[in-house]
């Protein structure tokens, strides 16, 4: 290796390093500072240190199993809060910051001309560092999953790497060149019609989640503003101070893409729950005790203003992905052969839409205590149901023809 590769790699290693730290820097700064102001509590630096560490992992999907100290437990006086329970409530920020900053850094790399050492240098060096943190952190208190230590945050980061080189590695000459020439070179054995059969199933269903996604994040920004009254209230009722309170703002912002999620279910119909027993959906909401949380001050009183109406934005959002893609896959299709492929077509935007949807609602989903807390966020497999059947039915109905005209077009 040469030294301009190997400062390179060098490079690409460090600001995997830096991506980390990154991550850890958000909850460690704060609680640093909570720590120094109230310095003569008794509690070292090393707990805010290991509550860091674990804040981080659990954002990358890592589960803890919790056991509290008897005293503390007896305290609290919940249900079950003396037994070990499941801690597995993402906070899904951590996740979306590793990726973005990994899909930079992939980009550069392949900029670089270290399409191979660059990556797989940055690769090694995250999963060590990663490894390292949880490992500085084990205590009996908190235990994490350590197959998922070892693995999920490691494929987040390679997935950001791969993302973000995709765009470059066309551009780049050598190996990376080759590999898309090897893949061009296969997709032109293929059909016409099945090339087109699969960018429309994966544009058309990338499409479907992602304006219902957009139209999630601006009714949650509706929500903030709507709602802003009760947030206040609930923070005038912790009396957290001006420590305590930057500390649950941040932690609260961590979970702003579960909570974009949980809208996007509900906008599905499909709904999502807020402790066991309970359940928020278009059709209404049956809501127990909840934390004093500012965040729950998002969630309305009693019935939504529109009930199944809002219904109506999925199908919209689906619809317009369907018509987006259907001029360029009729172009290649045959008249008498259209209608078989556009059925295939509407059956592949619903597996994609419905698989994406999927993996976001297992990545937003999880437990925060024992009993009805074990229970936040969607249900995994009947948000997928409800976004693949609407996707199914509704990306048919956008690719048929509009008219007769149209038809005979």
């Amino acid at each position: 290796m040469g030294p301009t590769r190997f400062s390179a790699a060098a490079v690409a290693a460090v600001e995997a390093v830096v991506v980390v730290f990154a991550g850890l820097a958000i909850p460690l700064i704060p609680l640093t500072i909570l720590w120094v102001t109230n310095i003569d509590s008794g509690i070292q630096w090393d707990v805010y240190y290991r509550a860091s560490a674990d804040i981080w992992l659990l954002g990358h999907g890592v589960h803890f199993t919790v056991t509290l100290d008897p005293a503390l437990a007896a305290s609290l006086n919940l249900p079950g809060i003396d037994a070990p329970f499941l801690l597995s409530l993402a906070p899904t920020g951590f996740a979306l910051l590793t990726f973005l900053m990994a899909m930079r850094l992939g980009r550069r790399t392949v900029e670089a001309e270290v399409r191979v050492i660059g990556p797989t240098t940055a690769i090694v060096a995250f999963a060590l560092v990663s490894v390292a943190i949880a490992f500085s952190t084990l205590n009996e208190s908190a235990m994490p999953t350590l197959w998922r230590v070892f693995t999920l945050p490691t494929v987040i980061f390679i997935a950001g790497l791969l993302v973000g080189a995709r765009g470059e590695m066309g551009r780049s000459g050598g190996r990376a060149e080759n590999v898309k020439k090897r893949v061009t070179v296969w997709t032109r054995t293929l059909s016409p019609q099945m090339r087109a059969w699969f960018r429309a199933s994966l544009v058309g269903g990338l499409g479907a989640v992602g304006i219902l996604t957009m139209v999630a994040a601006f009714v949650t920004a509706a929500l903030f503003i709507a709602r802003f009254p009760q947030i206040v209230a609930l923070y005038e009722g912790l009396q957290a101070g001006a420590e305590g309170g930057a500390v649950i703002t941040l932690a609260e912002l961590a979970y702003l893409p579960n909570i974009v999620f949980w809208v996007y279910s509900w906008l599905s119909g499909a709904g999502f729950a807020l402790g066991r027993g309970s359940w928020v959906s278009p059709a209404g909401a049956d809501i127990g005790p909840l934390p004093s949380l500012p965040i729950f001050g998002l969630v309305p009183e009693g019935q939504v203003p529109g009930g199944f109406l809002w219904l109506v934005i999925p199908v919209v959002a689906t619809f317009v992905a369907a018509r987006l893609v259907r001029s360029r896959l009729v172009a290649h299709l045959y008249p008498h052969e259209r209608g078989r492929w556009l059925l295939a077509t509407a059956g592949g935007m619903a597996v994609v839409a419905g698989l994406v949807t999927l993996v976001l609602a297992l990545a937003t989903s999880g437990s925060v205590g024992p009993g009805r807390m074990a229970e936040f966020g969607p249900t995994p497999w009947l948000t997928t149901v409800w976004v693949l059947g609407v996707t199914l039915v509704v990306g048919l109905i956008g690719l048929l023809p509009p008219g007769r005209s149209a038809a005979q077009r």
